[in-house]
């Protein structure tokens, strides 16, 4: 129920992916072919009564796996972040008013994709640029196991770059105190 004090939420706990995902045009679609489904079970709800809206809440499941699955397919494997700042932007446009009680949830600082620098979670001591100079030469399958704690199985070369070099961006700004 809702009161004054907090914000509605929906508990969406972990989301299993589909083996060998890809990011290509026909799992991009398939999110849209999902969220068109959701429509035809929302047109065959009963307005009036909501009570049964089981298909359309498989259908919401299904466009939540499609959309968890494209994530995975880029490396993402935790959304709390994110989806905190497409709270954020909604807050900013005037959509959600209500606070959330965050004391037992993730922080943004324990989430998988928050990166804190200078200090990563196995270095002993701060960041350097010698040790930025040295991870940089890493395969990046390597670096994103060995540096970012990521476990890269069945993760393509391509995205594994794409991650190590974000990561090394946001270690370069940090020692540049741009970040």
């Amino acid at each position: 129920m809702f009161d004054d004090t907090y914000q509605n939420t929906v508990e969406l706990g972990s989301v299993a992916v589909f083996d060998n995902v890809e990011c290509g045009k026909a799992q991009a679609m398939k999110v849209l072919e999902e969220a068109a489904e959701v429509f035809g079970a929302w047109q065959k709800l009963d307005k009036d009564t909501f009570s049964d809206s089981t298909d359309l809440i498989a259908e919401l499941c299904d466009v939540i796996q499609a959309c968890c699955n494209m994530a995975a397919a880029v490396g993402c494997d935790d959304l709390h972040l994110a989806l905190w700042d497409c709270e954020d932007r909604n807050r900013k446009r005037g959509r959600i008013t209500g606070m959330v009680d965050r004391g037992s949830q993730c922080t943004r600082e324990k989430c998988k994709r928050f990166v804190f620098v200078p200090i990563e979670v196995r270095q002993k001591s701060s960041d350097s640029w010698e040790a930025i100079e040295h991870d940089s030469a890493m395969s990046p399958i390597g670096y994103c196991e060995q540096v970012i704690g990521q476990d890269m199985a069945n993760v393509h070369n391509v995205t594994a770059g794409i991650m190590m070099c974000k990561h090394l961006v946001k270690r370069c700004k940090a020692m540049g105190g741009a970040e």
